[in-house]
């Protein structure tokens, strides 16, 4: 017969929690020594999947594969072989990266990642080194004009692929835009660091065939756009000339910014920039140089032919977008004085009120307003007056019997209003030369596609031009003018010019669609000189022509009289060459002031 529960004795139970009590110890030593053999196992796997991921080829693809996936929306990357662990170094050949419109390429990459973060959205590299590399930016973003503002105009920097790289070696990259070439690089070292926001370069040179390079400092436009950046440059010298020297120097924030630029271009150069106020700031800038050349900071590619020095000496102040501008430009014997004058930017909307400017021993005075509040369609209402400019031109060598009779714009007013769907420009100036006065009436019409001369008259002492017509621009480039002359004398308008004319010409076209494959420009045209005659530069006219065009294939018959000299063709070119030709003979100075040469013969084709 068994026992109730409550019949155990006091010693069967102790002895039974102590039972339970081994058995459970029991059981967690079992637990945790099957956990300390599940943990090692896990990390001798995990282990063994770094060292497989890091250390071999098939794991060096998967992450790679990773890397490739986490990239932006709208890009790729590839490459054509890959050599070493994605421990590193990781060599990558025949690299190509695209994002958007942006291609990048590199004959070879070499990277040597800091492996922590290869998975994250920074690529952080211990070293990179791009050989052979081409960058191309593609046609520039298609944006809605915008006037300047706080703090907005300052760069801000977007970039696909955040980068840390503590050591660069690039040689050789060039950059094109839309195939046709920026700038072509041909050595950097140093170390960088860059992203969305954030801009820090840690000794950087560049070599380049615009000039030479060092930068060192941080631009971090997401940290309020805290500051500290200096700049070198050495620019290409052009031949017989000395390399101009810039420094800039950058340092602060939002709530106080001071950025100058000095150096010699050949004479010293001094630029200053500073501003205080983080919403509405309080700023002043001033240039001087005493002698700047232009051709010295732009390299020849961009200005083939430099223009002479420049002495500047200019100043601005103001508050926000309200500007009070002063200064002097002299270029040789010309000076240009632009006098106190006040611009302000107000949101969208750009007021002069007013600009003035003195040359040629008078004044220019602009004054009006803009507004871009809508950016298809910007308003604007803006008025010019011009008093007593006098422009003497240069003398002509082919004729230095001449003395240049100088040419005295007494008064000329503009005004230009309306939106850029429909606007009016009408405007009078009154022109005196050897105390006998002409004047110039013109009212045109337009939009953003199109412009109609309703009115364009001149009337020289004795004479008269009228031109009537049409000209678009889009969708596609067309023309339809007519001209006549009655003893009209261009000198008052273009001087070193002067003459008499009487006669009429008309020309009328359109530009025609693109053959598929090129982007030559094509047209269809005419154009008719019944016959003008006359004087011009002191020499007998008597001109006549009628011309066709019509893509690549042309046709026409010229006759032209000008002083010495005598022209007659006719014929066709284009696929088919049919010339006939007589020069009797072309005496260059008759067409061009300062030509020299003669040609004379018959030419047939």
């Amino acid at each position: 017969m068994s026992r109730r529960p409550d019949e155990v004795s006091p010693e069967e139970r102790e002895a039974r929690i102590a039972e339970l009590r081994a058995k459970r110890k029991a059981r967690l030593r079992t637990l945790a020594v099957r956990s300390g053999i599940t943990i090692t196992v896990l990390v001798l796997l995990g282990l063994f999947a770094l060292y497989w991921l890091l250390q071999t080829v098939a794991g060096r693809e998967v992450l790679l594969a990773q890397v490739v996936a986490r990239l932006p929306a709208g890009s790729s990357l590839t490459w054509s072989k890959a050599e070493g662990p994605l421990a590193g170094p990781l060599i990558l050949h025949d690299l190509d990266f695209r994002y958007n419109e942006l291609h990048f390429t590199a004959g070879q990459a070499y990277l040597d990642p800091d492996i922590r973060p290869l998975l994250g959205r920074k690529l952080r590299l211990d070293a990179l080194r791009i050989s052979d590399a081409t960058l191309e930016l593609g046609p520039s973003e298609d944006t809605p004009f915008e006037l300047p503002n706080w703090p907005d105009v300052l760069p801000a920097i977007e970039l696909p692929l955040a980068l840390q790289a503590d050591t660069i070696v690039i040689d050789g990259l060039r950059i094109t835009q839309l195939q046709q070439p920026i700038i072509d690089i041909s050595k950097v070292r140093g170390g960088l660091e860059a992203a969305d926001g954030e801009f820090t370069a840690t000794q950087i040179k560049v070599n380049s065939n615009l000039g030479d390079f060092r930068i060192d400092g941080h631009y971090l436009p997401r940290k309020d756009y805290a500051t500290d950046l200096t700049v070198r440059a050495l620019m290409p010298p052009r031949p017989g000339q000395p390399a101009a020297r810039l420094g800039l120097v950058a340092r602060g924030d939002l709530a106080h910014m001071e950025v100058a630029v000095a150096g010699y271009a050949p004479k010293p150069l001094h630029v200053s920039f500073i501003l205080d106020g983080r919403s509405d700031p309080v700023w002043n800038m001033s240039a001087r140089s005493e002698q700047m050349d232009i051709g010295q900071l732009v390299p020849a590619q961009f200005l083939a032919e430099a223009p002479a020095p420049l002495a500047l000496d200019f100043t601005a102040r103001g508050r926000g977008g309200q500007a009070r501008l002063q200064g002097r430009v002299r270029q040789g014997e010309n000076e240009l004085v632009l006098a106190p004058s006040n611009v302000a930017i107000d949101k969208q909307v750009l007021t002069v009120a007013p600009l003035v400017a003195e040359a040629f021993g008078g004044s220019v005075r602009l004054q009006g307003t803009a507004d871009f509040s809508d950016a298809q369609n910007p308003g604007f209402r803006f008025a010019v007056v011009a008093n007593q400019l006098t422009y003497t031109p240069e003398p002509d060598p082919s004729s230095p019997d001449s003395t240049p009779v100088p040419l005295h714009l007494k008064e000329a007013r503009l005004g230009v209003a309306g939106n850029l769907k429909n606007w009016a420009a009408v405007g009078k100036a009154e022109v005196a030369r050897e105390a006998q006065d002409a004047n110039l009436d013109f009212d045109v019409r337009g939009n953003d596609q199109q412009a109609h001369i309703e009115r364009l008259q001149a009337s020289t002492p004795g004479g008269s031009l009228e031109l009537k017509g049409s000209a678009a621009w889009a969708p596609t480039l067309a023309w339809d003018v007519d001209a006549s002359l009655s003893k009209f004398d261009p000198g008052y308008f273009a001087p070193g010019w002067e003459g008499n004319l009487s006669g009429s010409l008309a020309s009328k076209g359109k530009q025609l669609p693109a053959v598929a494959g090129s982007n030559d420009m094509r047209f269809e045209a005419t154009l008719d000189v019944p016959q003008i005659n006359g004087m011009l530069r002191g020499r007998r006219v008597d001109a006549r022509a009628k011309l066709a065009l019509q893509g690549t294939q042309g046709e026409g018959n010229v006759r032209l009289v000008m002083g010495d000299s005598q022209i007659e063709a006719k014929g066709k070119v284009g696929d088919r060459l049919d010339v006939d030709a007589r020069l009797e003979p072309l005496h260059l100075s008759d067409l061009l002031p300062g030509g020299t040469g003669s040609l004379a013969g018959t030419l047939q084709l």
